[in-house]
C-alpha cells in the first residue's frame, strides 16, 4: 500500500509541475524541508524552496514527469517514513523559446502527517550527468 501511495504522490506533483501549480505542489511538501537544486546548492523551506527553485524552474519547464518503472522506493517498518530515488525528463525552454531535452535523477524523503498523507521533506533534483562520467 505505501508503495502505491508513495507512485500516487510522484503522479501528483508532476502533474503540478507540468501546471506550474506551485500553490498544489506546496501542498505536498512539509513548512520546513530541506532541498537541493539545480539552481540552488541548498534550500531551507518550502518558502525558499518554491521561491528560488521552483517559480524559476517550473516555468522553464514542460511535460515533467518522474518515470514510474525507473523509481525505487523504500518503507520504514513502522510505515511513517520512506525515500525514493529515480529519473524524470522534461522539456527545457530556453529564453528565446527555443525547446531541448532535460532530463535527471531524482531522490525524495517522506514522512506521514497526522492524517497519513504522505509529505516530502527532502527532495534532491539534479541533471542527468554528462555521458563521459
Amino acid at each position: 500500500m505505501c508503495d502505491r501511495e508513495i507512485r500516487d504522490w510522484c503522479a501528483r506533483w508532476s502533474e503540478q509541475v507540468r501546471r506550474r501549480d506551485i500553490a498544489g505542489g506546496q501542498k505536498l511538501f512539509c513548512d520546513d524541508v530541506v532541498a537541493f537544486g539545480t539552481r540552488n546548492r541548498i534550500m531551507h523551506g518550502l518558502d525558499e524552496l518554491a521561491r528560488l527553485q521552483w517559480t524559476p524552474t517550473w516555468n522553464a519547464t514542460s511535460d515533467f514527469t518522474i518515470h514510474d518503472e525507473s523509481v525505487f522506493i523504500s518503507v520504514s517498518n513502522d510505515g511513517h517514513s520512506a525515500w525514493l530515488a529515480g529519473l524524470w525528463s522534461s522539456t527545457g525552454i530556453a529564453d528565446d523559446g527555443t525547446t531541448f531535452p532535460r532530463g535527471g535523477r531524482v531522490t525524495l524523503a517522506f514522512r506521514k502527517d497526522g492524517n497519513g498523507a504522505w509529505l516530502c521533506v527532502h527532495s534532491h533534483l539534479s541533471d542527468q550527468p554528462s555521458p563521459d562520467l
